[in-house]
């Protein structure tokens, strides 16, 4: 039967190809394709690239960006949940529409692996709980698969990701501490897989390397990415180009600078930081390579010598095809990823705290070349192991879509037992180093929660701010309004006053009009009178006169 699965993954490459989220996205849909008949659709930032590139529908984000504030991603959350349940749909236009039709129109839904469930990136923790959720809404399963885990959040992201993982039939991590911390935040143990990254076994694809001017197993591959976390951007540079150097003397081999994260139209991230230290460094048996598709990556790792890398799925490709890897970890999260992945293939001794003094490193470095055969027959017996348990994890993913059990809980994927040095001396002190970069590490995150807490304090006071301007300027309305009738009404008394004025001036008008006819009614009276007493009185005056 033929299962519609939306996965989501770090993928859609626009600006930016990250060769190891794309290599774990493109695993998962491999592994799962070749257990399930499934109709894909993804989940991506740029669903046209995505779409060609692995040849299935593609559709985009529900958009949380990476600069908006919590409370804008808040709202846009609920946005998302209250449509998947129905209480209000989303404006018309709006690009989650495609998403939610698709989230509706699954069976499953996977959150496929990656590094982003982590205090760093919380428009991408939002991103996926509002995938879960929506699912959950819908009453479509969710699995996850190859996840690392924190190993920092602040107390909101981490309900998120709660949220998320407890809602997920099947859990899949990738090293020791990501499962832990999964029981920590509520997800029951016996949901929980922890297995290798879900790209260790990818397939690979064959690159000439003449192009770069190597020869198969005659060259140490390199990877540096520029974040070199508490050291110095210059001390960073200097102390790489140094190793560089270090790295063709000690082995006597070219060094290939191979990028991971690279632009996609032009020269930028490790191709850019690359060409930094190719500048920096003094040998000229140092050789870079341009952007690459992740199963070409693979395969390099594989017929490398050495690879030595700061970014961590050089170091699982490597690890994988039985290379010896020297790891430096930059902070606690690159410390979280390549450190446990070299605890499970045994190797552990040789994760390094970048900013341990140079010479613990050139220590180290010397010893992984001298002991490189050893290494090599170590990490092919536990290839061999780890992929047996990928199978079965793969198998019990599948199964738990179905609504299967998960089984055993496999906690106990890994192991701290392997390779260890014969030289104690660059080994404590590299532990010292670990020691510092954590102290650093827990500073950084309490840092990271104390600004969280300010914008949380930030955001109220600023709501609070609006909702004054809305008072006052509502205030302001309502005086306005005020103004106007205050206005109407002294309009309307001028009004009256100056009826009243005119009907008094008509009054007195018709008053003296009033008098002036009383007057000659008075005048007229007299001249009557003295008319009808004229006779009388000249009878009177010649009567006087006898």
């Amino acid at each position: 039967m033929k299962r519609n699965i939306l996965v989501v993954g770090d993928v859609g490459a626009r600006s930016v190809l990250h060769a190891g989220d794309e290599a774990m996205l493109d695993a998962a849909v491999t592994e799962m394709s070749a257990r399930l008949d499934v109709r894909w659709t993804v989940v991506s930032a740029y669903p046209v690239e995505s779409a060609a590139r692995y040849g299935i529908p593609a559709v985009p984000h529900f958009g949380f960006p990476a600069g908006a504030s919590d409370q804008l991603r808040e709202a846009r959350l609920v946005e998302i949940l209250e449509a998947a349940r129905g209480d209000r749909p989303l404006e018309l236009g709006d690009p989650a529409l495609a998403t939610l039709d698709a989230v509706a129109g699954s069976d499953a839904v996977l959150i496929a692996g990656g590094g982003n469930l982590a205090a760093a990136w919380p428009q991408q923790v939002y991103e996926r709980a509002a995938l879960a959720g929506a699912a959950t809404a819908l009453s479509v399963p969710v699995v996850v698969t190859g996840q690392g885990l924190g190993p920092q959040f602040t107390e909101r992201l981490g309900a998120l990701v709660a949220g998320a993982l407890t809602s997920a039939r099947f859990v899949g991590v990738r090293e020791a501490r990501s499962a832990a911390l999964a029981a920590q935040l509520g997800v029951h143990e016996d949901r929980i897989w922890c297995a290798t990254d879900d790209a260790a076994f990818l397939t690979d694809e064959v690159f000439d390397l003449r192009t770069v001017g190597v020869t198969e197993g005659q060259f140490v591959a390199v990877t540096f990415s520029a974040y070199g976390g508490f050291t110095p951007e210059s001390d960073f540079v200097d102390r790489l180009a140094h190793l560089l150097d270090v790295l063709v003397d000690e082995t006597g081999l070219d060094v290939l600078l191979v990028p991971h994260l690279s632009a996609v139209a032009s020269l930028g991230h490790d191709e850019q930081f690359h060409q930094v230290l190719l500048h920096a460094a003094k040998s000229d048996r140092i050789l870079t390579s341009g952007p690459l598709p992740p199963r070409q990556l693979a395969w390099i790792a594989g017929q490398a010598a050495l690879v030595v890398s700061n970014r961590y799925h050089p170091v699982v490709f490597a690890l994988h095809r039985g290379v010896p890897v020297v790891a430096l970890c930059v902070d606690d999260y690159t410390e979280q990823k390549s450190r446990g992945s070299m605890e499970m293939m045994g190797v552990a001794d040789w994760a390094l705290a970048a900013s341990a003094p140079v010479e613990v490193i050139i220590e180290a470095i010397a010893e992984c070349w001298r002991r490189r055969d050893e290494l090599h027959d170590v990490l092919v017996v536990r290839a061999r192991s780890q992929q047996e348990l990928k199978t079965r994890y793969w198998d019990t993913l599948c199964e738990a879509l179905a609504g299967g059990p998960v089984g055993i809980s496999a906690l106990t994927a890994g192991g701290t037992s392997g390779v260890t040095s014969g030289q104690g001396g660059w080994v404590v002190r590299n532990q010292d180093a670990f020691v510092a970069l954590q102290d650093f590490s827990r500073y950084a995150a309490d840092l990271l929660r104390q600004l969280s807490n300010a914008d949380g304090l930030r955001d109220r006071v600023m709501n609070e701010l609006h909702q004054v301007r809305l008072d006052h300027n509502a205030l302001q309305d309502s005086l306005a309004a005020l103004a106007v009738e205050v206005t109407v009404e002294r309009a309307a008394g001028d009004v009256a006053r100056s009826e009243r004025a005119r009907e008094l001036e008509e009054a007195a008008a018709d008053r003296a009009l009033l008098r002036w006819a009383l007057d000659e009614r008075a005048t007229l009276q007299r001249t009557k009178l003295m008319r009808w007493s004229k006779l009388p009185r000249a009878g009177y005056r010649a009567a006087r006169r006898l």
